[in-house]
């Protein structure tokens, strides 16, 4: 999107359409061994990989969203100014970094990054907001066409989706639901418990 470049398009949309059958096949083998599941602990493993394999499934939705959105200012003749450009570039930058730590965390079931995830999570949603007041300064001052803001807040509202939901994937390890209060108090918990042993 910050380059205008739609050459990826085919390789996302075949991507998308993957996981979005590997979705459905993963959601119908949970729901069949939950039926047999008679343990708590798995019972909670798999309510968690359910959730993660939807939050997957929405970054994959996303990415196609950009990919459209992208597809509509080329149509449109409708472009970012440069600032705008750096700014969604520092966003993608940190959302970037988050999806590594957070694949990390779930991969490995390692919680040491869960700080960092974290502090990049309330980055990006401060650059968000950010970069939502300066377009609103920069539309007032009349730099920016309104036809733009759709893409604006369009765009936005997706990089917080997707940063939202590569926490939940992460904090899944520690909570079921990907709750990042729920994971930290879990932690607590547990390093109280490994101090009175």
């Amino acid at each position: 999107m910050i380059n205008e470049d739609m050459s990826g398009s085919k390789k996302v949309s075949d991507v998308e359409y993957r996981i979005d059958f590997l979705t459905n096949k993963l959601t119908g083998f949970f729901i069949k061994i939950s039926s047999v599941t008679k343990s708590g602990d798995d019972e909670k493993l798999i309510g968690g990989l359910h959730h993660v394999t939807n939050d997957i499934e929405r970054l994959g939705d996303y990415a196609i969203l950009l990919f459209g959105e992208t597809k509509y200012m080329k149509e449109k003749k409708v472009k970012f100014l440069d600032q705008t450009k750096e700014e969604l570039g520092q966003i993608y930058k940190n959302i970037s970094e988050m999806f590594d730590l957070g694949f990390d965390a779930f991969s490995n079931r390692r919680t040491e990054n869960f700080k960092k995830i974290s502090n990049l999570h309330k980055i990006v949603k401060k650059q968000i907001t950010t970069t939502r007041n300066e377009h609103v300064v920069r539309l007032s001052s009349g730099i920016y066409p309104v036809e733009v803001s759709k893409s604006i807040y369009s765009v936005l509202f997706s990089l917080q989706r997707i940063a939202d939901h590569i926490v939940n994937i992460a904090f899944s390890i520690r909570s079921t639901t990907g709750s990042k209060k729920e994971a930290l108090k879990a932690i607590a918990m547990e390093k109280k418990r490994m101090q009175v042993q």
